[in-house]
């Protein structure tokens, strides 16, 4: 079987911790440039790390997320290596755009997918649970991005399938 991970940005490396004021999950938070023209977001560093890290095993990583082409600028400001990204299919749908791109992969797929608003779809979530041998969704509160517990489970996923 193949493997497949699917990665967004916001709410998932990118949390949206200065709107937060509760306990954080990483203690050592920190902005970043994420494109030449110096726009930042929060990161977390021990993620950054760890995900370049598993984006460089075998096994492959797309983004699927609303930035689109502005993930061409993070090999270059967050270190990642460089992997495709999924376009907007640019026409309304039935359903969540994202959702009608994970159900269009096929079948003979494990999917490893990471995006904040897939536990806020109800469709999503009663989708999820028909796949569950394997579609592995994580889905991360937007204020902490991926936390440690969800990041040990990332590299477990990686690892098990990586050649």
């Amino acid at each position: 079987m193949k493997s497949l991970v699917l990665i967004d940005c916001d709410g998932v490396i990118f949390p949206f911790a200065t709107e937060y004021t509760g306990e954080r999950v990483w203690p050592d938070l920190e902005p970043r440039p994420v494109n030449p023209a110096g726009d930042e977001q929060v990161i977390a560093p021990q993620v950054i790390k760890k995900l370049s890290t598993l984006m460089r095993t075998s096994v492959p990583f797309l983004w699927l997320t609303a930035w689109y082409r502005q993930t061409e600028h993070f090999p270059a400001t967050l270190g990642f290596p460089k992997f495709d990204y999924v376009n907007h299919p640019g026409q309304a749908t039935k359903s969540w755009w994202k959702l009608d791109y994970v159900q269009s992969i096929p079948e003979d797929t494990e999917i490893l997918w990471i995006d904040d608003d897939a536990k806020d779809d109800v469709e999503t979530t009663a989708w999820l649970e028909t796949v569950a041998e394997r579609v592995t969704c994580v889905s991360p509160n937007i204020y902490h991005g991926i936390s440690p517990e969800e990041l040990a489970l990332i590299d477990a996923w990686v690892t098990a399938r990586a050649v």
